[in-house]
């Protein structure tokens, strides 16, 4: 059941009701018009909501920096859950992993742990992606792609162009995330860098420039479906709410439901995939563990 309403997202039927048309203004006429009605006003809106690239890029660098910056805290949580090399792990649950990072390690140095290369990556990475996305949903869309198809390939699309920057900014984030302080009493990862220049540097100069792609295709193998699925939730429930609230600006309340709820599914979706990026990533070569 759920394969087949998914089916009928992507490849809605075109089938019509069939009428006999008898040359007279009956049911067949009638359809014809408010379906052409329709096409006109599902054009309409089409145009209406195509803003310039720039602004796009704009917007969503701006949103999603944001939004990263302000979650930042609740993903080194997760990033020590997922990374913590300890057996038995030393932290369980979410709550109890937030307070006990707040409390022996501080905010600005244990839960903002990497805070910088997240901004850096995350809004030049953003830029890119948002400029790429609406560029190549609205060739598919113009090429005749069902938008439901459109959305998931320019998601695709757009997470493929922005990885190259968004990669080493991830690889640096996760690990000085895992780190938490210089010298951590507290939390032994296997890492000791005093800043981001630090562990740049000390990554190029003992595990190799490559190292800063660690987990590449991990990566991709997690944000390629994760956005793709993302941005055909976010564009149906942008659908949905705005029939529901019968015009175009839905408000921000609504603006933030549907792309948390959107994130929300796709990120417990991808999630397995998440945990595999994040043990790649912030792995030691033996030599350069020795070393």
């Amino acid at each position: 059941m759920v394969l087949a309403r998914v089916a009928n997202y992507l490849f809605p039927s075109e089938t019509a009701p069939q009428f006999i048309d008898d040359g007279r203004e009956g049911p067949a006429h009638q359809y014809q018009e408010a379906r052409r009605k329709a096409e006109v006003m599902e054009q309409e809106d089409l145009e209406e909501s195509r803003p310039p690239y720039l602004h796009s890029m704009l917007a969503g660098g701006l949103g999603g920096t944001t939004g990263d910056m302000l979650m930042h805290s609740l993903d080194t949580v997760k990033t020590r859950q997922q990374g913590d090399p300890h057996m038995p792990p030393k932290y369980t649950s979410m709550g109890s992993t937030y307070h006990t990072i707040w409390r022996q390690e501080g905010v600005r140095r244990g839960l903002y742990s990497g805070v910088t290369p997240a901004f850096l990556g995350s809004f030049s990475g953003t830029v890119i992606f948002f400029g790429m996305y609406e560029w190549s949903k609205r060739k598919m869309i113009d090429a005749g792609l069902t938008p439901g198809l459109a959305y998931l390939s320019a998601g695709f699309v757009a997470d493929l162009a922005a990885s190259p920057l968004y990669v080493p900014s991830e690889v640096l984030k996760t690990r000085l995330q895992l780190q938490g302080r210089y010298n951590n009493p507290y939390f032994h990862s296997g890492y000791n860098y005093r800043s981001t220049l630090n562990a740049a540097r000390t990554i190029a100069r003992v595990e190799g420039f490559s190292a800063l792609f660690y987990g590449y295709k991990a990566t991709l193998f997690r944000d390629l479906p994760f956005s793709a699925l993302q941005f055909a939730f976010y564009e149906q429930e942008q659908k949905l709410a705005k029939a529901w609230v019968g015009s175009n600006d839905i408000g921000l309340p609504l603006q933030i439901l549907t792309g948390a709820s959107a994130g929300g599914m796709a990120g417990v979706i991808t999630c397995p995939l998440d945990v595999v990026k994040t043990r790649i990533q912030t792995q030691l070569n033996p030599d350069s563990a020795h070393a």
